[in-house]
């Protein structure tokens, strides 16, 4: 990857929309600060962002700011987020990649949280709806099953690569943020989900997080060890909560609402690989699907998954099961995944070649 430069601007103050932008180059202890738009900064004219950012940036909350086709946070750049601010992007693959070494710090509050969101939803709520823009992937050096590993939305892209032999890699924090109307397929199988985390260490913060409205998955998780809690999926109409590629972290307090008949798991958590096989401890969970959802409440989705459920509600509806799973059980799998506490209404149920398998786990809390 490019090298950052020493950058230095002064820009002119504008009474009515100041907003500060502090910028250094790479290698050097020079700050800049910007005022009002922007100007000097590769990724940002006025308040639209576009391309690679290489120098870190701060949105602030007393001006919208436009996503235009895809945003990258590169070179170690931090992209602040304030309180109260909003993001939006066009129809589109309008999204952010903040890439391995860089950060976002995005800090919102119970009273003012960071939206981001569609430019269709932004100018009436009302017409908010599934895939009206992209989405917010995070990328780290944490470790994952895969080798040489990249984003799915574009494997030829040097910049997507992620995972790493660092568990504890700090990607910045996600905190009381909303991530609205996502979603948006590249191609035939690469979708861009709500909220990726690809490779993310445990020294990132993600809390108190809202995703509604995905056309793909609400949440996916690529490997890594980040804990997440506080959780909220609501009408995503692929999976709500994925998981893959040896995630090892916990989650805690996690509500799905599959809410669209023809959306698929609430949980599909699958490995690919058992070095580590994909075994997070997911704790205080609720799943609720309406009736004409599909793939099961959870989606075991290979004989390498063995994850550890812990104090849980599953609710499915009509012909969809409790369990779905792909294959029969190995013997490590059936000798790791647990349940502890996990309840399903009306009646527990399960399909695929590993129905036993799961039943026996149900049965023996």
């Amino acid at each position: 990857m490019a090298m950052n430069t020493k950058m230095k601007s002064a820009i002119a103050l504008s009474s009515l929309t100041a907003v500060l932008l502090t910028f250094s180059g790479c290698g050097s202890d020079d700050e800049t600060t910007s005022t009002g738009g922007g100007s000097g900064v590769s990724c940002l004219e006025g308040t639209v962002l576009s391309g690679d950012c290489t120098s870190d940036i701060t949105l602030t909350k007393d001006m919208q700011w436009e996503i235009d086709g895809l945003v990258k946070i590169k070179d170690g750049a931090t992209l602040t987020i304030e309180a109260g601010t909003t993001v939006y992007g066009k129809e589109g693959a309008n999204y952010i990649v903040v890439t391995k070494g860089s950060k976002i710090m995005a800090v919102g509050t119970a009273a003012e949280p960071i939206i981001f969101t569609s430019e269709i939803a932004k100018d009436n709520q009302v017409l908010g709806d599934v895939g009206q823009w992209g989405g917010l992937t995070i990328l780290g050096s944490a470790p994952i099953n895969h080798a040489d590993a990249f984003y799915e939305v574009d494997e030829t892209d040097a910049d997507f690569a992620f995972g790493g032999t660092n568990a504890v890699d700090n990607s910045g924090v996600l905190q009381y943020v909303k991530i609205l109307n996502s979603g948006k397929t590249i191609v035939t199988d690469l979708e861009i989900n709500g909220l990726s985390l690809a490779g993310v260490g445990s020294g990132t913060t993600v809390e108190n997080i809202e995703i509604i409205n995905s056309s793909d998955d609400c949440l996916e998780i690529w490997g890594g060890t980040v804990n997440v809690s506080d959780i909220v999926m609501t009408n995503c109409n692929d999976d709500s909560f994925d998981l893959d590629y040896g995630y090892v972290g916990n989650a805690t307090n996690i509500t799905v609402n599959v809410t669209s008949a023809g959306a698929h798991s609430g949980f599909e958590i699958s490995s690919g690989g058992d070095s580590p096989m994909t075994e997070p401890t997911i704790t205080n969970f609720t799943i609720t699907k309406v009736d004409g959802t599909n793939d099961g409440g959870i989606y075991i989705k290979d004989d390498t998954t063995a994850p550890h459920f812990v104090n849980g509600t599953i609710t499915t509806a009509g012909l969809d099961t409790t369990f779905k799973t792909k294959l029969a059980f190995s013997a490590a799998q059936n000798n790791t995944l647990t349940m502890t506490s996990v309840t399903a209404s009306p009646s527990v149920s399960a399909s695929g070649s590993g129905e036993t398998d799961i039943l026996a786990i149900y049965n023996n809390q």
